[in-house]
């Protein structure tokens, strides 16, 4: 039975299989060797002897026995022999063609093998060429890659040696700068230095000359030869009268009373246009009320509603070129004319209890108080100095010198002392014009609250805000250029 290619694949590897057919192959080739004729034809050879001697008859039979009688013993043996050979030979022929046709299968299937072996190596050296060359692709895109980023580190390197250089340049010019900053707050230090050097010896002078507080006088009578002494029992009242300004100088009225019901309270007037009615009011009220004696100075000027202060009070003082003001009280109306004539009303009124005394002071009634305004001033404004407000019994007494005894040590605070400074540039004095102290005011020398704020209007114009009137309250004050507005 032929083995299929199927089964001997299932059996053997190709390797295997080529192995275990070179000896079949072998023993054919020496069968060829000994006969030279094909395995077919001894096959048939072999076939037609056998058709044949089933043929042969009696007669031949006999005489082939009759010869072999005839034969001797050995030739008997040697042809027997000889049969035997020739039938071994026959045989071995018949094996042979019968391998020959067996191996012809084999042979074929082999040579398929073979075939496939090739293919399959053939396709291996093509995947391995194929592998090869992708190895060598990615090894070039490697080497870009590697090339590329060499060249980006070559770059960032450089950048980075152009930026350190750019940081060692600017750190150069920043110690050049300290430098020239730490010379230049050296020369400050000395300037400075020798400012606070003689600062101390100002001080110094001032202090040896100051009054011991513990010395103070508190004399009766302030007024003595004409020289009015005002102690440090004393009220500011600078700038528009407004909200604030009655509890700045009651509870000060107050304080001073608690300390002393004797010793005189001054409330100082520098420049005062007037303003609220309440709150005016209530100071008027309070220094009535006043325990202690209050006396009121003027020394520049007091208009309206600090008019009326100055002439109600019980002890006033004026410089003789000073100015006190007196005229009518304004306000401005809102609301439907009866609104308006109802706060029309209550203005008068107002106006009576404030102008009727002044003019029982002065010796006229209220209409000729009015009539007299407007004699003196065509829009009512009566002002008068000081020596001729005394006349008309606007101040008590006019006097030549004002000491303050309150000044007893040298002012300290952080404003710029009394003399000029300079840097050694424009450029730097103008810079130390914004750091340095500012010299004192008087307001704030006295501690006056703040109760204006400037302003400017479309036009560019500045103007003091003054807050909003609380009800039944007016503004009396003097203000021919409209300088105070009423905030909305």
């Amino acid at each position: 039975m032929t083995p299929s290619r199927t089964g001997l694949s299932r059996l053997f590897p190709a390797a295997t299989l080529i192995a275990a057919l070179a000896l079949p192959m072998t023993a054919c080739a020496q069968a060829q060797a000994v006969e030279e004729e094909p395995a077919d034809n001894v096959a048939v050879e072999v076939e037609v002897e056998a058709t044949k001697e089933p043929l042969k008859t009696e007669k031949a039979e006999k005489a082939e026995k009759d010869e072999e009688k005839e034969k001797t013993p050995e030739e008997i043996a040697k042809e027997e022999a000889k049969k035997e050979l020739d039938k071994l030979q026959q045989e071995a022929q018949l094996r042979s063609a019968r391998l020959a046709a067996e191996l012809t299968p084999l042979k074929e299937e082999k040579q398929k093998i073979e075939a496939e072996l090739a293919l399959l190596s053939a396709k291996q050296q093509e995947a391995h060429a194929e592998a090869k060359l992708k190895k060598e692709q990615a090894d070039f895109l490697a080497s870009l890659r590697l090339a590329e980023m060499a060249r980006e580190m070559q770059a960032m390197q450089q950048q980075l040696q152009k930026m350190q250089t750019q940081m060692q340049i600017e750190n150069l010019e920043q110690q050049k700068e300290t430098t020239a900053l730490a010379a230049a707050n050296a020369k400050l230090a000395a300037q400075a230095g020798t400012l606070q050097a003689e600062l101390m010896l100002v001080q110094t002078k001032r202090g040896a000359a100051s009054i011991d507080k513990d010395e103070m006088q508190y004399p009766t009578n302030p007024l003595k030869d004409g020289v009015l002494t005002i102690s440090d029992r004393r009220i500011p009242l600078n700038g528009a009268i407004g909200g604030g300004s009655a509890d700045f100088v009651t509870e000060r009225l107050h304080y001073f009373n608690n300390l002393s019901e004797k010793a005189p309270i001054f409330i100082v007037i520098d420049k005062c246009p007037g303003g609220s009615v309440l709150e005016g009011f209530t100071i008027v009220t309070a220094m009535k009320n006043s325990k202690a004696p209050v006396h009121v100075v003027v020394k520049q000027y007091a208009a309206s509603m600090a008019a009326v202060i100055t002439t109600l009070a019980d002890h006033s003082y004026t410089y003789p070129n000073a100015i006190i003001l007196h005229h009518q009280m304004s306000s401005g109306m809102r609301g439907n004319l009866t609104q308006q004539k109802e706060q029309l009303e209550e203005g008068f009124e107002w106006a009576k209890r404030l102008a009727v005394p002044v003019a029982e002071k002065m010796g006229v009634t209220y209409d000729e108080l009015t009539e007299l305004m407007y004699k003196n001033n065509s829009d009512g404004d009566w002002a008068e100095f000081g020596d001729k407000a005394k006349k008309l019994n606007w101040v008590d007494n006019v006097v030549e010198e004002i000491r303050e005894t309150a000044l007893v040590t040298a002012p300290v605070d952080n404003r710029m002392p009394m003399f000029f400074f300079e840097a050694d540039t424009p450029e730097k004095t103008k810079a130390l014009a914004t750091t340095l102290p500012r010299p004192f005011t008087q307001a704030e020398l006295f501690h006056t609250p703040p109760i204006e704020k400037t302003v400017k209007d479309g036009n560019g114009n500045t103007y003091y805000e003054l807050p909003p009137l609380t009800p039944y309250d007016y503004y009396f004050l003097h203000d021919p250029e409209g300088r105070y507005r009423i905030a909305k």
